[in-house]
């Protein structure tokens, strides 16, 4: 089994779950064969093939929780976050486990562990940034999307300086890429960093008319 053409159709079916009406159908049809075709590839190659088919897996799992968030049963994103989240450490590739991480911080965040979800989400981070000068675009494209889940945690839980701090280091990031540069899975870009200026700013109002939990 060709892996890049396995990860080209992982790509290819993220593109629907960004940008159509009907992503859930779309994407939730095609994602059998996917986890299929990755699982498969995972389990019988070897050596380079089985490292690059273990960060394709990840990827898959990545998608199955988006396109399930919601419309399945809690425990389903748990377990597939948990399967990303290992076969990006498997594979031993900081990008992926990067992804993973910032997927699982999205579910201990919305079920109520910032504090965990933003140590998952800075963990992963560090494993990252000293590949950064070197690193492809995507590769910053991910770690920049680290630094926005960290600063909407934190603005939601009440710690301004430290979000308006980590959406600085997006905002950095940001900037060091193109211009239209969008990272296929987060979309982290110019337009995600300063849409979540605004969630960061949100959140801040949020709290400061609530007070504390």
């Amino acid at each position: 089994m060709a892996i890049a053409s396995l990860q080209g159709r992982v790509d290819q079916t993220w593109k629907p779950w960004h940008t159509s009406k009907h992503n859930r159908t779309e994407v939730g049809a095609l994602l059998p064969d996917l986890i299929r075709d990755a699982e498969a590839a995972a389990r019988t190659l070897e050596g380079d093939e089985r490292r690059a088919a273990l960060v394709t897996l990840a990827d898959v799992y990545r998608l199955t929780g988006q396109a399930t968030a919601y419309v399945a049963p809690a425990e389903l994103a748990w377990v597939v976050a948990d399967r990303a989240l290992a076969a990006a450490q498997q594979a031993d590739q900081p990008a992926a486990i990067a992804a993973a991480a910032w997927n699982m911080g999205n579910i201990l965040r919305e079920t109520d562990y910032p504090e965990e979800a933003l140590s998952v989400v800075m963990d992963a981070a560090a494993l990252i940034r000293p590949h950064l000068d070197a690193a492809p675009n995507d590769w910053r494209g991910i770690y920049g999307a680290l630094q926005l889940h960290a600063a909407v945690t934190c603005a939601r839980d009440g710690r301004e300086g430290d979000a308006w701090r980590y959406w600085d280091a997006g905002d950095q990031v940001a900037k060091s890429l193109p211009s239209a540069y969008v990272h296929p899975s987060t979309v982290f870009g110019r337009a995600n960093v300063d849409f979540h200026a605004i969630s960061v700013a949100g959140s801040a109002r949020v709290r400061q008319s609530t007070g504390p939990r």
